[in-house]
């Protein structure tokens, strides 16, 4: 069952007052209460109304896990709450809360360092994957090489060969090109 919570804020109005116009958030209503009563007090006749522009959405339902989510308006809460519960009604339903809470390029650089190591391949993947990551630039570039540097002394331990470093053998990608690798995974 999907609990609808309104988090709009709250306003205060006086007619034909507009200077004594205030907004509270959706928690502070100690805070309302006491504006209307000291507008009372002055002689005004203040009128409350909560906004419909946010609300929190909450179904729980035996036998799934928890959701929570927010919603811009009442009808839409609802309706996604609706189609929600419709789903896992005919058993359809995908949760991707967990896909927005990572990037694209945390799953590349994840996948480099865990799974691609058990792999024959491995080497060649792993350069294909880092062009990526060093085309990004920043951190994940940083990380990339800061790996090929340990995987070239770990290629040559145990021998008196220097470690090489080679530059990359591909042409840098424009950024606006790969800029999707930096959006949550739920979203490319």
């Amino acid at each position: 069952m999907a609990t609808l919570i309104n988090r709009s804020r709250y306003t205060v109005t006086v007619r034909r007052h507009p200077n004594l116009t205030r907004t509270f958030s959706h928690e502070d209503r100690n805070g309302v209460r006491q504006y209307v009563k000291a507008l009372r007090t002055d002689g005004h006749s203040p009128k409350v109304e909560q906004g419909d522009d946010h609300w929190y959405v909450r179904i729980r339902q035996k036998g799934h896990k928890a959701l929570n989510f927010d919603g811009g308006s009442l009808a839409d809460a609802e309706a996604a709450a609706a189609r929600i519960e419709a789903e896992r009604k005919s058993g359809l339903f995908i949760n991707y809360t967990s896909g927005h809470r990572i990037t694209y390029a945390e799953l590349i650089e994840r996948y480099a360092n865990e799974v691609c190591p058990k792999h024959k391949g491995c080497e060649v993947e792993r350069t294909i994957l880092e062009s990526f990551l060093t085309d990004l630039g920043g951190e994940y570039a940083e990380r990339a090489l800061a790996l090929k540097r340990e995987r070239a002394k770990a290629r040559v331990a145990g021998t008196k060969k220097k470690p090489r470093i080679l530059p990359p053998r591909h042409t840098p990608r424009p950024k606006d090109s790969i800029v999707w690798l930096l959006r949550p995974l739920a979203q490319v």
